[in-house]
């Protein structure tokens, strides 16, 4: 029961760490420091396919509000 409480925030955080990482690596590119933060964004997305794994219930219902929320941005634009 307290996985439908601790999960969806540890989830919610790993993902937007690992999107941060990534956008920032991008920025980065051809310096040294793009290297050390791409292998910071893939283990981080690796502890969120974990989650994901261990969580599908949990998991799915964000990920499915997440993509709709999307949608309806990308409608409205």
């Amino acid at each position: 029961m307290l996985a439908w409480f601790i999960v969806p925030l540890e989830y919610l955080l790993l993902h937007a760490r690992a999107e941060r990482y990534i956008a920032k690596a991008a920025a980065a590119a051809g310096s040294p420091k793009h290297t050390r933060l791409m292998h910071k964004a893939v283990a981080l997305t690796l502890k969120t396919e974990e989650l994901q794994y261990r969580f599908p219930a949990v998991t799915q219902k964000i990920t499915l509000r997440r993509l709709e929320k999307q949608m309806r941005d990308e409608q409205s634009k």
